[in-house]
């Protein structure tokens, strides 16, 4: 994620849409470039993400075939600064007891984000050996075995590099990985038609079945998929902590009477502003806004208790006032607000995901039914 003052100002749907866009690109580069060389096509395809998640170097690790302990060798290097990939470059990452307690944790399947600032002593120097400030490590399984590791590095800043986004990195990883061990099963008399149909076949493949996109691509924020999945696993875990959770349904007034005044363009570009607006309104790492569907948008709001809720929506509906979307409907000139249902709840074991959504569905319905452009508050 971005590292200086000036980036850590960038909003966050924005910066969402454009890791969505970086690893489409990739996509494309796959599917409709594979008459290239490898190297060159590996390099078009790293390009967009790197460029946006502003990093140094991107390497592709492999576990040496036979070796249980993690050690890795190194298959392809990227470099931003002259934007070269190296193929194959000889030599194997430093086996040190810092490199095998990350493997050890790659093996467990879960990434490894590192930044200078937070590292114990021992980490330190190698990270200082390396000459780098922070350091991302996205483990490949393949056929449930562990394959190897794609590696983002950073010299310059001091930063987490997953940040919310790490479901996008993780689908470029495998998409990535998936390139490396097709190139290395093609057969070089293979006729280049019959690569690019295979590139292809994977490729759908791969957005099918490996590929989870949870954004919605008009706004840029998470979509119906990411809700429904993570708030199932929000339940989940506060049942078992005994925790709290808030959660708000949310629609633009009068929305249906906007996009017949000004069309349906217009109608996109207000959704995206109010999308833009509510998910600057939330900043815990936890807490998270989504497009329902149309002009319906969610908000959840893990261990937020009755008084965070409340502040949340009322810091919602003065920031969507201030803007001051303008509008001409009834006759009378006026700016688009939105109406919302929130409840709280301590979450029991009992409790779905349809026990808070019908409940801040009925108290959204209490707000239009009492005049819109407020929100009504009810435990769940």
């Amino acid at each position: 994620m971005p590292g200086s003052s000036s980036e850590q100002l960038r909003d966050v749907s924005e910066y969402r849409a454009a890791m969505v866009e970086s690893l489409n690109k990739a996509i494309e580069v796959f599917c409709t470039h594979s008459e290239e060389a490898f190297d060159r096509l590996m390099t078009s395809a790293l390009r967009p993400l790197a460029e946006t998640m502003e990093v140094s170097r991107i390497f592709v690790d492999r576990r040496i075939k036979g070796n249980e302990h993690g050690r890795l060798e190194r298959m392809y290097r990227w470099e931003r600064h002259d934007d070269r990939l190296i193929v194959k470059e000889p030599g194997f990452l430093d086996k040190s007891e810092t490199v095998s307690k990350w493997a050890k944790i790659l093996r467990g399947g879960n990434p490894v984000s590192r930044r200078l600032s937070d590292m114990p002593a021992d980490e330190r120097a190698l990270m200082d050996r390396l000459d780098l400030k922070s350091i991302l490590l996205i483990p490949i399984f393949t056929h449930g075995d562990f394959w190897g590791c794609v590696v983002f590095q950073d010299s310059d800043n001091d930063r987490r590099l997953d940040d919310g986004c790490m479901d996008i990195i993780r689908s470029f990883a495998l998409l990535c990985t998936d390139a490396v061990i097709r190139n290395e099963m093609e057969n070089e008399i293979i006729r280049q038609s019959e690569l690019n149909k295979k590139m292809e076949s994977n490729i759908l493949r791969l957005e099918s079945e490996s590929i989870k996109i949870y954004y919605d691509p008009l706004t840029g924020i998470y979509n119906r998929r990411f809700f429904d999945e993570t708030l199932s696993r929000s339940l989940s875990t506060l049942s078992r902590s005994g925790g709290t959770l808030s959660l708000m349904m949310i629609d633009i007034d009068f929305f249906k009477n906007f996009n017949d005044t000004y069309g349906h363009s217009a109608g996109d570009d207000c959704i995206k502003t109010i999308a833009k607006i509510l998910s600057g309104s939330v900043s815990r790492t936890d807490d998270f806004v989504v497009r329902y569907g149309g002009d319906e948008f969610a908000v959840v709001l893990p261990n937020s208790d009755e008084d965070g809720a409340r502040m949340i929506a009322e810091k919602m509906l003065d920031n969507i006032r201030s803007c001051e979307i303008c509008c001409d409907m009834f006759g009378a000139t006026c700016t688009v607000t939105i109406s919302i249902g929130v409840t709280t709840g301590k979450v029991k074991p009992r409790h779905r995901a349809g026990d808070f959504i019908l409940r801040a569905d009925e108290l959204l319905y209490k707000s239009k039914q009492a005049g819109r452009n407020r929100y009504t508050f009810g435990l769940l």
